[in-house]
């Protein structure tokens, strides 16, 4: 069967398509177009020639990319970042351009060299952004916008400089959340005897089981964590002045509660087979295995999904 063709772009469909590109992506750049879109590359080379004549036709702002590894392209690069208020300094390039920074370093031997080729100041290699109050509430406001509510954690793992900044400015990311009015969200706190057992209270006023097992499959930190400060899970349950002895234990198994639990269990983990339920719930597969030979004989009888080998 003959290969159907692919339709041709016309000037005016990659007009239409760089525009929006750009109200996307921002200026035309080589290396981002050909990651996003490698076809409209090509569609806009055939149609109109390079990246400056394309912007220079069609009216659009574009971003210099060095296509060549040559001394002179590497320095108009850089000049041109200048030019458009962009940091020069080591650590900005190397974020935002890495092609750029490899490029003037292995040309030049450093980057304060490849700067002073350039015509510009060797101690703009490693000039520091200069943070003030403004600046880092208008940093921190588009971080909420694009990440959610601010977090110590999630800020330093995303972006370590703004988290850095924060923390030297206001003493602490909740702080800086504080001062500018923005939504902080303390999700990794930490763990204590009094917070295991404020835990354990409210599963058992919610009517929760109280057995490890259950414990464990429902909130595994909690669990972890009262044996970590306890010594063991039925020493945290019998400190938040409760029995274990009267929650500890399952009544006998019958016919009917083994095919309930096992539909709770396929409602958790999907279709059963001996191997997932035994990680599931020990206990559980026994009493399957016990009362009807097999889990899958058992799962039978409970209607439930078997993936498992019959027996």
């Amino acid at each position: 069967m003959a290969k159907k063709k692919r339709r041709a772009r016309t000037k005016a469909s990659v007009r239409a398509d760089l525009e929006a590109w750009c109200a996307e992506h921002g200026p035309l750049h080589a290396t981002t177009l050909k990651q996003t879109d490698e076809s409209l590359l090509t569609a806009m080379h055939r149609r109109f020639g390079s990246i400056k004549e394309t912007a220079e036709e069609l009216g659009l702002p574009f971003r210099f990319s060095v296509t060549s590894p040559s001394k002179e392209g590497i320095k108009e690069a850089i000049r041109d970042r200048r030019a458009r208020g962009e940091p020069v300094s080591s650590a900005a390039v190397r974020r935002e351009d890495r092609n750029l920074h490899y490029l003037g370093m292995s040309r030049f031997g450093s980057w304060e060299a490849a700067l002073v080729a350039s015509g510009l100041d060797a101690g703009l290699a490693h000039l520091p952004k200069a943070h003030s109050h403004e600046s880092l509430g208008k940093d921190l406001r588009r971080w909420v916008e694009r990440n959610g509510p601010l977090n110590a954690t999630v800020l330093r793992k995303s972006d370590s400089r703004l988290n850095t900044a924060v923390q030297r400015f206001y003493g602490s990311v909740k702080d800086g959340a504080k001062a500018h009015g923005l939504p902080y969200e303390a999700k990794n706190k930490r763990w204590s005897p009094a917070r295991v057992l404020a835990g354990i209270r409210k599963r058992a006023e919610e009517g929760k089981s109280l057995r490890s097992i259950d414990v464990r499959n429902d909130d595994r930190k909690l669990n972890n964590a009262g044996i970590r400060y306890f010594g063991g899970w039925r020493q945290a349950v019998e400190s938040s002045g409760r029995s274990y002895e009267k929650i500890g234990r399952r009544p006998a198994w019958t016919a009917e509660s083994i095919k309930a639990e096992l539909k709770l269990a396929c409602r958790a983990i999907g279709p059963l087979s001996s191997i997932k339920l035994r990680q599931y719930d020990a206990g559980l597969c026994r009493a399957a295995i016990r009362h009807y030979g097999s889990v899958g004989a058992a799962a039978r009888q409970a209607l439930v999904p078997f993936c498992g080998q019959w027996r």
